[in-house]
């Protein structure tokens, strides 16, 4: 599975193992504090509050449920790169689940972001969707690229973020969540 990141969360939702490629992405992304450490915590610890956590218990509640396999695609990028992923979620034995992330496309930013721009955590500050990684701009009205909100003057630098999702992001998880729970 080579270029995977895969791990596995129990019934509790508590993380039991981390392949190689989770350390290396971590480390890759800047996020050392996620590359070990991590075994015996919460996967909900590294995870968005709110409707994000919401959502993502509800889908792997019901991969457990329907035991059926799930896949979902989200954005994450870094400041060189748009990198489009696939999560696939897998049930397994105990109410375990398996979950590999993947990297599906990967391009360059026309214009690479400077590195504080991209300084995110869950503070208060401009919506930022964790699925499709766009910005609400208050003054549009509209969830858009960061870089085309750079490029408009409509954000500020540092970026400083609250993760949630857009309502594109919102309907298409609930969808996939409603699927599986009609399988049961």
């Amino acid at each position: 599975m080579e270029g995977k990141v895969v791990y596995q969360i129990d019934s509790q939702d508590i993380i039991r193992s981390v392949n190689a490629d989770w350390v290396a992405f971590a480390q890759e992304n800047q996020a050392e504090d996620l590359s070990e450490g991590v075994i015996g915590r919460s996967i909900w610890e590294f995870m968005s509050y709110g409707l994000v956590g919401k959502l993502y218990k509800e889908l792997f509640d019901a991969v457990r449920e329907a035991r059926r396999e799930v896949r979902v695609a989200f954005r994450c990028d870094n400041a060189q790169l748009i990198r489009i992923m696939e999560l696939c979620i897998w049930p397994r034995e105990e109410q375990y689940l398996e979950i590999h992330s993947k990297t599906v496309l990967e391009q360059p930013r026309g214009q690479p972001l400077r590195e504080e721009v991209l300084s995110q955590g869950m503070v208060r500050g401009i919506p930022m969707c964790s699925k499709c990684n766009k910005i609400y701009a208050e003054q549009t009205g509209a969830w858009m690229e960061i870089s085309d909100a750079l490029t408009a003057a409509l954000i500020e630098q540092p970026l400083k973020v609250s993760f949630g999702l857009c309502e594109r992001c919102t309907d298409n998880l609930t969808r996939t969540i409603e699927r599986l729970k009609k399988q049961l």
